[in-house]
């Protein structure tokens, strides 16, 4: 049954993957980099302030129904469920109002009504509060093959979105608004459906058991979102809509392999993590998750770098050519990264998030600093390659950390170091 799911939850981050492309080749070549650079901006800013004031509950709901269903206690569960969702809807509608006074001044200078941001905003936080928790329970209860279809709908029903409004001539950044909180709100109605669970249920006992682990959680989000982040907040500060737009592109290649990994890895890493009771099998749950990770990355941004040159100017256009200047950097910062956040997804699961925190600080300040430094060297090029060395820091800071943690020397945490801990490897040669 493990492996099954493990295929088949890589066949759903591929396909997501396939689809979050084609939705990234359609807004490039239908809108053109200045409109690409602008729908950016406006998606970006609602998503980050949400994401720095929420409280991740979503990640300890997921916790705590694991725990609490792998323990069969299905009545904890469910209140877990519960004052979860009751969180979630309570949360969100204190940000909204805070988030639409602050877009404004963050959107100051990039051509965009105030009040369509503003409805944006108001639609878009909610619902991505709401999926979110119904995911994180059925991630939570292991619910994977329900899973893997709700990860389906964003991604298929945006592609699907611009692709018809092209077709009537009605595509502009106003209506890719549309397109993004559409298929959002699908996702979240069908995950409440499949997740099965209401606000009846909620409790105080489970409330304070939530915000105590969100807490717990969200202090190393915020750098987490600090580091993933900094480099769009560089780009968005410094930069017109037409360069946005360029760096959306180099975005878009450099993260098909990392979304792949992390999406197929991160789905089951906490609930592996939560029943893993010894250091040996917390250490084998991760370095089977580092060595597939690695090989994936490996595979599809080794390809990419190789053959860029032949398909990024076919399918975004020859106005991206310029792209091909930061492919490699990109993708190279975009591997590094990855294997950091298998290792930090899986310290968390275990609640040890000291070293996760240190790590997405030095990540931080390195890509203020050598990306900063680059981008006065060397522009646009030398600034994609200061984030790489950033990258670079922040990932062999956490492998020394993880390594103390887990009572094991670092070379263990080495990817590729023992191929016969990979998983995927390993169904290969059964299958």
């Amino acid at each position: 049954m493990r492996s099954r799911t493990l295929l088949a939850t890589y066949a759903t981050s591929g396909l997501a993957i396939v689809l979050a492309l084609a939705s990234s080749v359609a807004i490039a070549r239908f809108l053109g980099p200045e409109a690409r650079g602008q729908l950016m901006a406006i998606a970006f800013w609602p998503y980050i302030l949400s994401a720095l004031l929420c409280f991740a509950i979503n990640e300890s709901t997921a916790y705590h129904v694991a725990q609490d269903s792998a323990a069969a206690d299905s009545a904890v569960s469910n209140s877990f469920c519960a004052t979860g969702l009751l969180l979630q809807l309570a949360w969100s509608a204190m940000l909204v109002p805070v988030v639409i006074a602050i877009l404004p001044f963050v959107l100051r200078d990039r051509g965009v009504s105030n009040g369509s941001v503003a409805l944006f905003a108001s639609v878009y936080i909610p619902l991505m509060f709401i999926d979110l928790h119904f995911k994180a329970v059925m991630q939570g209860r292991g619910k994977f093959r329900a899973l893997n279809g709700v990860r389906l709908i964003q991604p298929f029903g945006y592609s699907l979105s611009l692709i018809l409004l092209h077709a009537m001539s009605a595509l502009t950044v106003g209506t890719a608004m549309v397109a993004i909180v559409g298929p959002m709100f699908a996702s979240a109605t069908v995950g409440w459906a499949v997740g099965g669970t209401g606000l009846r249920g909620a409790s105080w006992a489970s409330t304070r058991s939530l915000l105590a682990t969100g807490w717990h959680f969200h202090l190393p989000n915020l750098l987490s979102y600090g580091g993933s982040e900094v480099d769009k907040l560089i780009v968005l500060s410094l930069l017109d809509n037409r360069q946005i737009g360029y760096y959306s592109v180099a975005l878009a290649v450099g993260g098909v392999g990392s979304t792949l990994v992390l999406q197929s890895l991160i789905v089951t890493l906490t609930s592996e993590m939560s029943r893993a009771k010894s250091s040996e099998d917390r250490l084998a749950v991760i370095s089977s998750n580092l060595n597939d990770a690695a090989i994936l990355l490996a595979a599809i941004n080794g390809f990419a770098v190789v053959t860029a040159a032949w398909w990024l100017p076919f399918v975004f256009g020859e106005q991206y050519r310029s792209v091909l200047d930061i492919t490699a950097p990109m993708l190279l910062a975009g591997t590094l990264k990855t294997l950091r956040l298998v290792i930090d997804r899986a310290l968390r699961a275990m609640r040890q998030t000291v070293n996760c925190m240190i790590a997405e600080a030095i990540a931080f300040a390195g890509i203020c600093c050598f990306g900063f430094a680059g981008a006065q060297w060397a522009g646009l090029k030398g600034f994609v390659w200061g984030v790489a060395l950033a990258q670079l820091c922040g990932l062999a800071t956490l492998t020394l950390g993880a390594a103390r943690q887990l009572g094991v020397r670092w070379p263990e945490l080495l990817p590729l170091r023992d191929l016969s801990r990979s998983r995927l490897l390993n169904l290969l040669a059964r299958g």
